[in-house]
């Protein structure tokens, strides 16, 4: 599946988020922020934080990953990593360490809608808990 982002999403000073996947219990959503950095300071000025929740009754470990392409051509890859997400629990962008600030783009080109990704397939399985959490 791969999702267009406008720019009215990207220019909103509040972030609006947008779902990109619900499958067996888990909710994905993606909403673009600009970075402001200090002077000296590593990365680039954008960033997409998700928004993961676990709607059902046990916890789940997921496989999450991106493909971005920039006016349809594939320009970056967000391998799938590893997360688990506690029943009823959301878990949110910088915040939950749900985020992803890519390098081979801008926030200027996520505005002008001419970024999309791609959700690489989530692979997600049942656990009785989450390694690390309570």
């Amino acid at each position: 599946m791969i999702l267009a982002v406008s720019a009215f999403l990207a220019s909103c000073a509040k972030p609006t988020w947008v779902s990109l996947a619900k499958e067996e219990g888990l909710e994905v959503s993606a909403a673009w922020k600009q970075v402001k950095r200090k002077p000296g300071e590593n990365g680039g000025d954008v960033r997409l934080e998700l928004k993961v929740q676990n709607t059902g009754s046990s916890a789940l470990t997921y496989q999450l990953g991106l493909d971005f392409f920039l006016n349809g051509v594939h320009i970056e890859n967000i391998p799938s990593s590893e997360y688990c997400a506690m029943p009823g629990r959301t878990y949110t962008g910088k915040l939950n360490g749900v985020y992803f600030e890519p390098e081979k783009f801008n926030f200027a080109q996520v505005r002008d809608s001419s970024v999309s990704l791609e959700v690489l397939p989530l692979e997600i399985l049942e656990v009785q808990k989450c390694l690390g959490q309570q």
